[in-house]
């Protein structure tokens, strides 16, 4: 029987988990350079046989073929509740995107992040990437607060990276996710000299606390009170207590941004933080400037 596997993800003072029972490695490489990757591969796929995960690897050799391959992950998804590691194993370019190399086609970067924001929906939030691609990171780059997220985890090239990088520390960094299900600690080991971690529940996270410092504490508060006051006045408003309803009405819903971004964001109503830690993480870096 197959196994669920969870990875866990400690942040704040509380943790989440991402669920998967597969592992996906999809390459788009040409004959010439597949050696690499395909004795990855294949340990890969005896250390998954081994941990009694499933497996699937595939060679894309061209555009349409890759939309189809994510086509039918979603489809598994719905329909059998696949939640894989999907590992993309392309060549990356910091503007074009990742190249199918049989091909000499690319996906953009914005058009990868709409076709695993679409895989990320099917899984229910439990996607998780790692793309091997020079500049894999470069898929953040479309990420807004108002729209779903293309991953719940991902693993990315911060800028160029080489095959022997590749080939030496990926297999190791499945090996200890396997063996101890803690990501920090495999990605810290194998991975992080090289490629960037990023949660998406760690992204809204740091968002609202930006926006709790930027705008919710102290002077900044006081000026934006301020500010309001200023708007209020423009739009015509006399009225003193009409005036201080409209101010208490654009500065008393805070906890309700916690909400409403998880909701077009994450897809979910409950976070593994709440909205006490958000001002508590921005409180802190106010005192820390404060004092530096």
């Amino acid at each position: 029987m197959i196994m669920l596997k969870r990875v866990i993800l400690m942040m704040n003072s509380s943790h989440t988990t991402v669920e998967y029972n597969c592992i996906i490695w999809m390459t788009g490489l040409c004959d010439e350079e597949l050696n690499s990757s395909k004795r990855v591969s294949d340990d890969l796929d005896v250390l998954c046989l081994y941990n009694n995960i499933s497996y699937f690897s595939d060679i894309i050799i061209c555009k349409k073929d890759f939309e189809y391959y994510i086509d039918r992950l979603c489809e598994a998804a719905l329909v059998s509740k696949l939640k894989p590691i999907l590992n993309l194993d392309f060549h990356g370019s910091d503007v074009q995107g990742i190249s199918i190399s049989r091909s000499s086609e690319f996906i953009s970067w914005e058009e990868l992040f709409y076709m695993l924001r679409k895989l990320n929906k099917a899984t229910e939030g439990n996607l998780f990437v790692v793309c091997s691609s020079c500049f894999g990171l470069n898929v953040i780059k479309q990420i807004k607060l108002t729209e779903y997220m293309p991953f719940a985890i991902l693993i990315a090239a911060k800028q160029k990276t080489t095959f022997g990088y590749v080939e030496d520390n990926i297999l190791p960094f499945y090996q200890k996710l396997l063996q101890s299900a803690d990501i920090f600690v495999s990605y810290d080991y194998c991975l992080k000299n090289e490629f960037q971690f990023v949660v998406a529940e760690n992204i809204l996270f740091r968002s609202l606390t930006c926006y709790v410092y930027n705008y919710c504490l102290g002077a900044a508060y006081r000026q934006r009170k301020e500010d309001l006051v200023t708007d209020y006045v423009n739009l015509g408003g006399k009225n003193v207590n009409l005036g201080r309803k409209f101010i208490k009405e654009k500065t008393g819903k805070k906890v309700d941004i916690l909400k409403k971004y998880s909701q077009s964001f994450l897809n979910c109503d409950q976070t593994s933080f709440n909205f006490k830690d958000v001002v508590d993480e921005a409180v802190n870096i106010l005192k820390k400037n404060q004092n530096s």
